[in-house]
């Protein structure tokens, strides 16, 4: 009986106060649209974000040679070589492909024209990022 009277008690309620119930339950229909698009916005974003990653070239890694510092004193760029190159291809426990290069700018000449280019040089093949062929 309890359940039944509690069942009564509550449509009458709604009933005699229907502007409150509509709004009441009109303000649940727009909370509840609101979190789902907010949850819908947040995810297409994050897609956005991964694929803007992805088309830079996200799973490359340039290494580079860098300056040596101590304190306050550069005492100039530190090379790389082949060695470097063969030590990282050579780590098990990454699943690296490793493709060193070497680039300099450098002036072409052809006949009558001349350019400023860089030019490179690369082994043992060239490492692109997300390109089929």
């Amino acid at each position: 009986m309890l359940i039944k009277e509690s069942l009564t008690s509550a449509v009458t309620s709604i009933k005699s106060n229907a502007t409150r119930s509509f709004l009441t339950s009109l303000a649940i229909i727009i909370g509840t649209a609101a979190v789902i698009a907010v949850i819908g916005l947040g995810s297409s974003a994050e897609k956005a974000l991964e694929q803007s990653i992805d088309d830079l070239g996200g799973r490359t890694l340039y290494v580079s040679p860098g300056q040596n510092r101590k304190g306050a004193v550069t005492q100039g760029i530190v090379p790389l070589d082949i060695k470097d190159a063969e030590a990282l291809a050579k780590n098990k426990e990454h699943n690296w492909r490793i493709s060193p290069t070497i680039t300099r700018n450098r002036q072409i000449k052809f006949n009558n024209a001349n350019i400023n280019e860089r030019v490179g040089a690369y082994l043992p093949y060239i490492l692109m990022s997300e390109v089929t062929i």
